[in-house]
């Protein structure tokens, strides 16, 4: 759980703020921000978060926002699992877009 915390100014392949694989991850009154998942010799996804598998919830007024990938999935990307966003959240202003697929 990411709770009443920020995950700012990550560089990856994929998932530049936070990777996810196989298990639950709940967001909740936090920032997920500034982060970037751009692979050296390939692609990258996911620059907020990605989802190999497992689920993620963002709810209380989270954002996930200003964040980039060089493939789809510049706030969040499901490679795998799935995942849920409440209304008072926000995924927005996301290079090249919020959420893929």
């Amino acid at each position: 759980m990411l709770s009443n915390n920020s995950a700012m100014g990550g560089v990856q392949g994929y998932g530049g703020g936070i990777s996810v694989s196989g298990a639950t991850l709940t967001v909740e009154r936090s920032t997920i921000s500034n982060n970037s998942a751009s692979g050296i010799s390939s692609s990258g996804s996911g620059g907020g978060v990605v989802i190999w598998s497992g689920t993620l919830t963002v709810q209380h007024a989270s954002k996930i926002v200003k964040n980039f990938s060089s493939d789809p999935g510049g706030g969040i990307a499901y490679e795998g699992g799935s995942g849920t966003i409440s209304a008072d959240s926000t995924v927005a202003s996301n290079i090249p877009d919020d959420i893929y697929p």
